[in-house]
C-alpha cells in the first residue's frame, strides 16, 4: 500500500493545544483547520440577530476570524480561500454578517468515521431487535406505574408535574416561545366542571414532547388566532370542550 493511502484521525480538541495556534499557520496545516472547523452535523447561531445556518461539511467563519486565528494578513486569507476555491475544495458564501465555507469533498475525509458508525449501527440492530419486545411489555407496566403515580398527586400537583414536563419538552425541541408555551400550557391544564381531571388526562395517549411539536407547527402554519380561539375562558362557570377541542 502506498505511503499516501490510508488515514489516521486527527481529534478536534488538537485545536484546543496551544501548540496548534501559537505560530502562524502554514497553508497545509490551515487546510487541515478548515476541515476541523468544518460541522459535522447541522447547527445554527445567531449573529447581529440573524440567524445563521451551518450544515454538515461547513463552517461560518469571517476572513477578520481566520486571520487572527492563522496569524496571516486578510488578503493573504483571501488569496489562499480562492485558491482553494479554484482547486474545487471548497466553496463560498458571503453574507453582510458572515461568510459560510462549504468543504467540497467532506464526506470523503469523514468516510471511515461513517463506515465505522454504520458497522457500529449495525451490531446494535440485532440487539435491540432482541430488546424491543421486553422494551415494549415493560413501557407498558411504566404507563400503567406511571398513571397510578399520577391519580395519588393532587390536582395541583400533577399541573406543577405538567409544567416541568412542559419545559423539559420546550428545551429539548429548541422552543423558546414564551405566549406560545404558556397558550399550550392553559389549555392542555384546562380542569373539567368538577374540577378533578384536566384536558391532557382524558386524553388516552399523550406524548408531551409530540404535542408541543404539533402545537408549534400548527401555529408556523396558520398562526395564532385559530389557537387563541381554542383557549380556556376562565369566566364561564362550565365548559364544553366538545366545541373546543383541537386534533392534535
Amino acid at each position: 500500500m502506498s505511503d499516501k493511502e490510508g488515514w489516521i484521525k486527527v481529534f478536534r480538541k488538537i485545536q484546543d493545544n496551544d501548540l496548534w495556534t501559537c505560530e502562524p499557520f502554514t497553508r497545509g496545516q490551515a487546510w487541515i483547520d478548515l476541515l476541523l472547523l468544518a460541522n459535522h452535523k447541522y447547527s445554527f447561531f445567531y449573529k447581529r440577530n440573524i440567524k445563521i445556518e451551518v450544515q454538515r461539511g461547513q463552517l461560518a467563519r469571517s476572513e477578520v476570524e481566520l486571520s487572527d486565528r492563522w496569524k496571516w494578513s486578510r488578503t493573504k486569507v483571501r488569496r489562499f480561500l480562492n485558491d482553494l476555491e479554484k482547486e474545487q475544495q471548497i466553496k463560498q458564501q458571503k453574507t453582510n454578517v458572515t461568510q459560510i465555507v462549504t468543504i467540497i469533498n467532506y464526506d470523503e475525509y469523514q468516510k471511515k468515521e461513517q463506515q465505522d458508525i454504520q458497522q457500529e449501527n449495525s451490531k446494535k440492530t440485532a440487539k435491540e431487535q432482541q430488546e424491543n419486545t421486553y422494551k415494549n411489555v415493560k413501557n407498558d407496566n411504566n404507563e400503567k406505574n406511571n398513571k397510578s403515580a399520577n391519580n395519588s398527586l393532587t390536582i395541583e400537583e400533577r399541573i406543577s408535574k405538567f409544567k416541568l414536563d412542559e419545559e423539559k419538552a420546550a428545551n429539548e425541541l429548541g422552543i423558546y416561545d414564551a405566549n406560545m408555551l404558556n397558550n399550550f400550557y392553559l389549555y392542555w391544564t384546562e380542569k373539567n366542571p368538577k374540577g378533578r381531571k384536566m384536558r391532557f388526562e382524558k386524553e388516552k395517549i399523550f406524548d408531551i414532547k409530540r404535542r408541543l411539536a404539533t402545537w408549534r407547527d400548527r401555529q408556523k402554519n396558520f398562526g395564532t388566532n385559530q389557537i387563541k380561539q381554542t383557549l380556556p375562558d376562565h369566566n364561564k362557570k362550565e365548559i364544553d370542550w366538545s366545541d373546543q377541542k383541537i386534533d392534535l
